[in-house]
């Protein structure tokens, strides 16, 4: 269950161990929901937690292994390129005053603009990129109620496939343009402009880092290992040979 960070620092501590190199992370953890602000056990937004903050501790942890390899990379799939801006990442960075599922998504987007920005800087060996893969035919919207998941359904007879919505992020994974780079791309692998400038990616990503940090903080003082299932789909792909990256 990626909705838990205690989850994610176990899994990237266990590839940590891992003697063989880590070359591409993937992540596409993420949930279709009507409901609310809904806080985790660690008071983290459902939606947040699976869009953005477990994608950013799985990426700051993993970076150093991926930096020492060729050429490691990350993919955010989301919305890159399509999402607005949110602006009060100062004011309620946690979206515990104004939730709305239109912040919810504009604040995952925002926050997974200002990861690529700032942690390609921190790794720049290793290419961070934010990807948005359009509308594709897969069973995402399982949470939805039942008549909004039926016209999902019908809707998606019209939709990207999976495997060429994979043939078209792989092609961006792979670019050798984007090598130890960051940058926002869109289904067809095109860089698009970030939602977010220096001073905005600095401070979306040191409240990033201090909140985790504080996660952990307290997990080292209380021991909680954390694992029980928050409903969110988790999916966080490594791979440790150039040619196998899911």
């Amino acid at each position: 269950d990626a909705s838990l960070m205690a989850n994610c620092a176990a899994f990237a501590d266990q590839e940590l161990a891992e003697q063989a190199p880590l070359h591409y992370l993937v992540m596409t953890q993420g949930i279709a929901t009507t409901a609310g602000y809904s806080p985790t056990a660690e008071g983290v937004d459902l939606k947040l937690a699976l869009h953005y903050f477990s994608r950013a501790e799985l990426a700051r942890r993993l970076a150093p292994k991926l930096a020492a390899s060729e050429d490691g990379r990350i993919m955010s799939v989301l919305s890159g390129g399509v999402h607005s801006l949110y602006g009060e990442y100062e004011q309620d960075f946690m979206l515990e005053k104004g939730f709305t599922l239109a912040n919810a998504a504009n604040a995952a987007g925002t926050y997974n603009d200002a990861l690529v920005a700032k942690l390609s800087e921190e790794q720049p060996a290793v290419a961070v990129l934010h990807a948005c893969p359009g509308f594709v035919a897969t069973n995402w919207g399982t949470e939805l109620p039942t008549v909004m998941r039926w016209l999902t359904r019908v809707a998606q007879l019209f939709a990207t496939s999976l495997h060429e919505c994979g043939e078209l992020l792989g092609a961006a994974l792979f670019r050798d343009e984007y090598r130890g780079k960051g940058a926002c791309v869109d289904k067809a692998s095109r860089v698009v402009a970030s939602a977010v400038d220096d001073a905005a990616a600095a401070a979306i990503w040191t409240r990033t880092c201090a909140l985790l940090d504080s996660l952990a903080e307290a997990r080292s003082v209380t021991g909680d290992g954390a694992s029980n299932n928050q409903g969110g789909k988790g999916e966080a792909a490594t791979s440790s040979a150039p040619d196998d990256a899911e």
